[in-house]
Protein backbone atom coordinates (compact mmCIF):
# COMPACT_ATOMS: atom_id res chain seq x y z
CA UNK A 1 0.00 0.00 0.00
CA UNK A 2 0.92 3.87 -0.75
CA UNK A 3 2.41 5.37 2.46
CA UNK A 4 0.95 8.91 2.74
CA UNK A 5 2.09 11.83 4.36
CA UNK A 6 0.62 15.47 5.48
CA UNK A 7 1.27 17.78 2.31
CA UNK A 8 0.78 15.20 -0.58
CA UNK A 9 -1.00 15.44 -3.52
CA UNK A 10 -3.44 12.38 -4.00
CA UNK A 11 -5.97 11.44 -6.52
CA UNK A 12 -9.09 10.43 -4.03
CA UNK A 13 -11.79 7.11 -6.75
CA UNK A 14 -14.77 9.91 -5.60
CA UNK A 15 -13.14 13.11 -4.69
CA UNK A 16 -10.94 13.52 -7.20
CA UNK A 17 -7.93 15.73 -6.56
CA UNK A 18 -6.89 16.10 -2.76
CA UNK A 19 -4.45 17.18 -0.32
CA UNK A 20 -3.07 15.19 2.53
CA UNK A 21 -3.41 17.47 5.98
CA UNK A 22 -3.59 15.09 9.07
CA UNK A 23 -2.75 11.49 9.20
CA UNK A 24 -2.85 8.56 9.17
CA UNK A 25 -5.08 8.29 12.25
CA UNK A 26 -7.40 5.16 13.69
CA UNK A 27 -11.15 5.98 13.38
CA UNK A 28 -13.88 4.48 15.70
CA UNK A 29 -13.97 1.50 13.87
CA UNK A 30 -10.16 0.47 13.74
CA UNK A 31 -9.91 0.86 10.16
CA UNK A 32 -6.70 3.72 9.07
CA UNK A 33 -8.07 7.28 7.69
CA UNK A 34 -6.58 10.71 6.53
CA UNK A 35 -8.25 14.10 6.20
CA UNK A 36 -7.88 15.13 3.44
CA UNK A 37 -8.50 18.86 1.71
CA UNK A 38 -10.73 18.66 -1.52
CA UNK A 39 -10.39 21.49 -4.20
CA UNK A 40 -13.39 23.20 -2.48
CA UNK A 41 -11.58 23.44 0.44
CA UNK A 42 -13.86 21.20 2.92
CA UNK A 43 -11.81 18.13 4.77
CA UNK A 44 -12.80 14.83 4.41
CA UNK A 45 -12.25 11.42 6.15
CA UNK A 46 -10.36 9.26 3.38
CA UNK A 47 -9.05 5.36 3.15
CA UNK A 48 -5.60 5.45 1.78
CA UNK A 49 -6.60 2.59 -0.10
CA UNK A 50 -9.42 4.72 -2.17
CA UNK A 51 -6.29 7.10 -3.54
CA UNK A 52 -3.26 7.26 -5.24
CA UNK A 53 -0.15 9.35 -4.92
CA UNK A 54 -0.11 12.03 -7.20
CA UNK A 55 3.30 12.12 -9.14
CA UNK A 56 5.56 15.04 -8.76
CA UNK A 57 6.70 14.73 -12.23
CA UNK A 58 5.81 13.65 -15.27
CA UNK A 59 7.58 12.02 -18.33
CA UNK A 60 9.26 14.98 -20.31
CA UNK A 61 9.42 17.70 -17.62
CA UNK A 62 12.68 19.12 -17.00
CA UNK A 63 13.74 19.31 -13.34
CA UNK A 64 16.89 20.46 -11.47
CA UNK A 65 18.73 19.95 -8.38
CA UNK A 66 19.86 23.33 -8.36
CA UNK A 67 23.13 22.52 -9.70
CA UNK A 68 22.28 20.41 -12.72
CA UNK A 69 19.45 19.93 -14.98
CA UNK A 70 17.58 16.66 -16.23
CA UNK A 71 14.82 15.26 -18.31
CA UNK A 72 12.22 13.00 -16.79
CA UNK A 73 11.93 9.86 -18.89
CA UNK A 74 9.90 7.52 -16.88
CA UNK A 75 8.58 6.92 -13.58
CA UNK A 76 7.62 7.42 -11.14
CA UNK A 77 9.11 4.09 -9.41
CA UNK A 78 8.68 2.62 -5.51
CA UNK A 79 11.47 1.45 -3.62
CA UNK A 80 13.75 2.95 -1.38
CA UNK A 81 11.57 6.47 -1.83
CA UNK A 82 10.19 7.52 -5.14
CA UNK A 83 12.44 7.49 -8.03
CA UNK A 84 12.58 8.30 -11.60
CA UNK A 85 14.42 7.60 -14.73
CA UNK A 86 15.92 10.62 -15.76
CA UNK A 87 18.26 11.87 -18.93
CA UNK A 88 22.06 13.74 -18.29
CA UNK A 89 23.07 16.42 -20.69
CA UNK A 90 25.01 14.12 -22.61
CA UNK A 91 22.05 11.68 -22.64
CA UNK A 92 22.57 9.14 -20.58
CA UNK A 93 19.39 8.19 -18.37
CA UNK A 94 20.16 7.14 -14.79
CA UNK A 95 17.85 6.62 -11.86
CA UNK A 96 16.95 10.22 -9.93
CA UNK A 97 17.98 7.67 -6.19
CA UNK A 98 20.75 9.63 -4.65
CA UNK A 99 20.61 12.81 -7.15
CA UNK A 100 18.91 14.75 -4.55
CA UNK A 101 16.08 16.75 -4.60
CA UNK A 102 14.34 17.55 -7.63
CA UNK A 103 12.39 20.73 -8.58
CA UNK A 104 10.87 21.10 -11.84
CA UNK A 105 11.87 23.69 -14.16
CA UNK A 106 8.92 26.21 -15.34
CA UNK A 107 9.58 27.28 -18.54
CA UNK A 108 9.83 31.06 -18.49
CA UNK A 109 6.74 32.93 -20.26
CA UNK A 110 7.29 35.73 -23.16
CA UNK A 111 6.94 39.15 -22.41
CA UNK A 112 3.56 39.97 -24.24
CA UNK A 113 1.55 43.55 -24.25
CA UNK A 114 0.52 44.56 -20.98
CA UNK A 115 2.85 42.87 -19.09
CA UNK A 116 4.73 45.00 -16.36
CA UNK A 117 8.26 44.71 -16.62
CA UNK A 118 11.05 45.78 -13.94
CA UNK A 119 14.63 47.90 -15.77
CA UNK A 120 17.52 45.87 -15.12
CA UNK A 121 19.56 48.46 -16.81
CA UNK A 122 20.13 52.05 -16.41
CA UNK A 123 20.11 53.97 -19.55
CA UNK A 124 19.64 51.07 -21.83
CA UNK A 125 20.06 51.55 -25.28
CA UNK A 126 20.36 55.32 -24.66
CA UNK A 127 16.72 55.94 -23.16
CA UNK A 128 16.46 57.73 -20.05
CA UNK A 129 15.28 54.43 -17.87
CA UNK A 130 16.95 53.94 -14.29
CA UNK A 131 17.48 50.08 -13.19
CA UNK A 132 14.08 48.80 -10.62
CA UNK A 133 11.39 51.52 -12.52
CA UNK A 134 8.29 49.70 -13.63
CA UNK A 135 6.53 49.74 -16.75
CA UNK A 136 4.22 48.46 -19.03
CA UNK A 137 4.71 46.87 -22.23
CA UNK A 138 3.16 48.20 -24.91
CA UNK A 139 4.86 46.50 -28.27
CA UNK A 140 6.82 43.62 -28.43
CA UNK A 141 8.85 42.73 -31.77
CA UNK A 142 11.25 40.23 -31.81
CA UNK A 143 14.31 40.72 -29.96
CA UNK A 144 12.78 44.11 -28.71
CA UNK A 145 9.82 45.56 -26.56
CA UNK A 146 8.12 49.22 -26.22
CA UNK A 147 7.68 50.40 -22.93
CA UNK A 148 6.31 53.56 -21.02
CA UNK A 149 4.64 53.75 -17.74
CA UNK A 150 2.92 56.47 -15.07
CA UNK A 151 4.29 59.47 -14.98
CA UNK A 152 7.03 58.84 -17.96
CA UNK A 153 6.13 61.16 -21.24
CA UNK A 154 8.30 59.14 -23.69
CA UNK A 155 8.31 55.81 -24.78
CA UNK A 156 11.83 53.35 -25.00
CA UNK A 157 12.51 50.62 -26.81
CA UNK A 158 14.74 48.39 -25.14
CA UNK A 159 16.48 44.97 -25.63
CA UNK A 160 14.12 41.86 -23.97
CA UNK A 161 17.23 40.82 -21.71
CA UNK A 162 17.40 45.00 -20.47
CA UNK A 163 13.73 44.46 -18.31
CA UNK A 164 12.33 41.74 -15.93
CA UNK A 165 8.76 40.41 -16.31
CA UNK A 166 6.80 40.73 -12.87
CA UNK A 167 4.88 37.60 -12.45
CA UNK A 168 3.19 39.33 -9.15
CA UNK A 169 2.28 42.72 -8.74
CA UNK A 170 5.31 44.98 -6.88
CA UNK A 171 4.33 45.49 -2.96
CA UNK A 172 3.58 49.08 -2.39
CA UNK A 173 5.79 50.14 0.68
CA UNK A 174 6.90 52.97 2.24
CA UNK A 175 10.13 53.78 4.27
CA UNK A 176 10.32 55.28 7.27
CA UNK A 177 13.24 56.56 9.21
CA UNK A 178 14.69 53.02 7.62
CA UNK A 179 12.05 50.94 8.44
CA UNK A 180 9.61 49.18 6.07
CA UNK A 181 6.05 49.25 5.82
CA UNK A 182 3.87 47.06 3.43
CA UNK A 183 1.19 49.24 2.77
CA UNK A 184 -1.49 45.88 1.70
CA UNK A 185 -0.57 45.18 5.88
CA UNK A 186 -1.99 46.16 9.15
CA UNK A 187 0.03 47.19 11.90
CA UNK A 188 -0.29 46.92 15.72
CA UNK A 189 1.25 50.05 17.95
CA UNK A 190 2.55 49.84 21.36
CA UNK A 191 -0.85 50.89 22.68
CA UNK A 192 -2.63 47.68 20.65
CA UNK A 193 -3.95 49.72 18.68
CA UNK A 194 -4.03 48.46 14.95
CA UNK A 195 -3.40 50.35 12.03
CA UNK A 196 -4.34 50.66 8.32
CA UNK A 197 -2.60 52.64 5.67
CA UNK A 198 -3.26 53.76 2.40
CA UNK A 199 -1.11 55.47 -0.45
CA UNK A 200 -2.72 59.32 -1.68
CA UNK A 201 -0.11 60.08 -4.25
CA UNK A 202 2.93 60.60 -2.16
CA UNK A 203 1.34 60.98 0.71
CA UNK A 204 0.40 57.51 2.89
CA UNK A 205 -2.24 58.20 5.79
CA UNK A 206 -3.03 55.66 8.86
CA UNK A 207 -6.13 55.17 10.05
CA UNK A 208 -6.76 53.36 13.66
CA UNK A 209 -9.03 49.92 12.90
CA UNK A 210 -10.52 51.55 9.50
CA UNK A 211 -8.74 52.30 6.20
CA UNK A 212 -8.61 55.81 5.40
CA UNK A 213 -10.48 57.26 2.23
CA UNK A 214 -9.09 60.26 1.32
CA UNK A 215 -5.10 62.20 1.68
CA UNK A 216 -6.55 64.28 4.37
CA UNK A 217 -8.22 61.74 6.16
CA UNK A 218 -6.64 59.72 9.06
CA UNK A 219 -3.22 60.42 10.72
CA UNK A 220 0.41 60.35 8.53
CA UNK A 221 2.53 57.71 8.52
CA UNK A 222 5.56 59.29 10.19
CA UNK A 223 2.58 60.00 12.66
CA UNK A 224 1.77 55.98 13.19
CA UNK A 225 5.34 55.55 13.06
CA UNK A 226 6.35 57.16 16.39
CA UNK A 227 3.79 55.39 18.24
CA UNK A 228 6.16 51.94 17.12
CA UNK A 229 7.72 50.12 16.53
CA UNK A 230 4.94 48.72 14.76
CA UNK A 231 4.42 44.89 14.57
CA UNK A 232 3.03 43.53 11.09
CA UNK A 233 -0.04 41.56 12.09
Amino acid sequence: MTEFKVGDKATHEGFGDVEITYGPYTNAFGSTRFLARRENGCEVAVDPGSMTITPKFAVGDKVTTGRAEFTVEAGPFQGYGEWYAVRQGDGKVVSSAGLGAFTKVEPAREIKVGDRVRILTTGARGASVVAGEIYTVRYVDPGEVQVDGSGHADRWYLDPGDVELLTEPPADTETVDGVVYDLSARYRDRDGDVWHFKRFGDDVRGGIGRTPTSAGDGDSLRFAHGYGPLIKI
